[in-house]
């Protein structure tokens, strides 16, 4: 049997994770369904059980599943988890030993695919699905990547408690611009409004020319001179 893979290690985090709270007798497609785990997923995800020997070929739960999944300490369940996967990887630990479990990726690609004559993106997959299940028997210190390599630490500004709060900290170049004028975005656009005031005269066609010059005269003192 070739190693198994699934395309992303928190598929495989949320499957083994529901099943530590209840791991059903049968394991097939449609059990893995019915739980809302690895949807569309749910074959890489049997192929995983089965090659640690978790569910038979039935997909029946072996007794070394049902003592793995009833174990509720993290330690024990790590340790067993460990086991099951040494024995499924042989071949792997009879080439790398212990240093196995931290290989990084690109060791474990070329691992997989002379072992299994697999393309590059299957031996990827087959790699993340090992340093998954690494990391889920606490052979790993590193983070499971959704999908590429492990990371020990997070580059996101998020991660990085010192970059997020130096962002926070350092003032924006309009809050300094503010302080500096001792005006408000709010004062600063108010300055800048334009007024246009439309004015409509209507006169009877028959009004006289006086009657005209009074009322542009008067137009002229009370709007133009007034606001000069």
């Amino acid at each position: 049997m070739s190693h198994p893979y699934v395309p992303s290690g928190g598929i495989l985090q949320t499957a083994i994770n529901q099943f530590r709270q209840s791991f059903p007798v049968k394991v097939d497609s449609e059990t893995l369904k019915k739980l809302a785990v690895a949807s569309g997923n749910e074959n890489g995800v049997i192929n995983v059980l089965k090659f640690l020997e978790l569910i038979d070929d039935q997909n029946q739960r072996t007794e070394a599943g049902k003592e793995l999944f009833t174990l509720h300490n993290d330690n024990e369940f790590s340790e067993n988890l460990a086991k099951q996967i040494e024995k499924a990887y042989s071949e792997l630990f009879e080439l790398r030993s212990d240093g196995a479990w931290t290989a990084d990726q690109d060791e474990l690609i070329s691992f997989f695919r002379r072992s299994d004559n697999t393309s590059a993106v299957v031996g990827k997959r087959q790699a993340i699905t090992f340093q998954t299940l690494s990391s889920l028997s606490a052979k790993r210190s590193e983070e499971v990547a959704a999908r590429g390599r492990y990371t020990g630490r997070k580059t996101t500004e998020a991660g990085n408690p010192k970059k997020a709060s130096e962002k926070k900290d350092k003032p924006d170049e309009k809050t300094y611009e503010n302080k500096k004028t001792g005006k408000t975005d709010d004062q600063k656009n108010h300055s800048n409004i334009a007024l246009t005031v439309r004015v409509e005269v209507n006169l009877p066609a028959n009004a006289s020319k006086d009657a005209y010059d009074h009322i542009f005269a008067s137009i002229k003192k009370n709007l133009i001179d007034g606001n000069s």
